[in-house]
C-alpha cells in the first residue's frame, strides 16, 4: 500500500515522504495492536499507519504494481459495508469493481521497515518490478 506520510526522523527533523507499507508487516502489526499484544517494532509500524495522510494520490495495488486502486475508495467502501452491517471487504473483492487509477505518484518511495523506520529512498519503478535503466 503507498500512502503520503508525515514522519518524523532522527530526533526533532520533520519530513513528508511517500511510504510503501508491506502487507502482511502492517496487517500483523494493526492485529497486534488490537490485542494490546504490541511489542517496539509493531508499535512503531502503528505509529507510521495512523500518521499517514489519505489523499488522492494513495493506492493499493498487488505485488508488481501493474494497476493501482485508490486507498481512500477501499476505505469508503468497507465503511458503507460497515453501516450496512456487512463484513470487511477483502481486497481482491474490491478490484473485482473498483476502477484502476494511474499512477499520480513520486518516483522516489521509502518503504516502511519492519522495527517502523523508513529505508532508504527507492525507485519506484523498482518497486513494481521494472528493470532500472
Amino acid at each position: 500500500m503507498d500512502s503520503t506520510s508525515s514522519a518524523t526522523g532522527g530526533g526533532s527533523t520533520h519530513y513528508d515522504a511517500r511510504v510503501i507499507f508491506n502487507y502482511d508487516l502492517l496487517s500483523n502489526a494493526l492485529l497486534l495492536n488490537e490485542l494490546g499484544m504490541l511489542n517496539s517494532d509493531a508499535s512503531a509500524v502503528v505509529e507510521q499507519y495512523f500518521n499517514m495522510t489519505i489523499d488522492d494520490s494513495s493506492y493499493l495495488y498487488n505485488e508488481g504494481a501493474e494497476a493501482f486502486y485508490s486507498y481512500r475508495d477501499y476505505l469508503n467502501a468497507n465503511a458503507e459495508k460497515r453501516r450496512a452491517g456487512g463484513k470487511l471487504l477483502s481486497f481482491k473483492d474490491f478490484i473485482a469493481t473498483a476502477q484502476k487509477k494511474d499512477y499520480n505518484g513520486p518516483s522516489q518511495v521509502l518503504n516502511v521497515l519492519e522495527d517502523g523506520r523508513l529505508g532508504a529512498l527507492t525507485d519506484f519503478k523498482l518497486v513494481k518490478g521494472e528493470k532500472d535503466s
